[in-house]
């Protein structure tokens, strides 16, 4: 099993409207989260979203600072 792809069984939305990307979330489902991006006309006005499942991140590196 690859440990960088373990399922969280949560899910967030990604909007994007022109060069930026906004993250909401956590929703307990798919379904759930595309209702709240409809529900706040996530899809409209020049705007676009994605939902996708949070995926749990095991680094096997240790963090660098941009300065090092």
């Amino acid at each position: 099993m690859n440990e960088n792809n373990e399922e969280t069984g949560k899910w967030v939305i990604l909007n994007y409207f022109e060069l930026d990307t906004f993250v909401f979330g956590f929703f307990d489902t798919e379904e759930e989260a595309r209702a709240y991006a409809v529900k706040h006309m996530m899809d409209k006005g020049g705007t676009t979203f994605n939902v996708h499942m949070v995926l749990n991140a095991h680094y096997q590196y240790t963090r660098r600072e941009p300065w090092e």
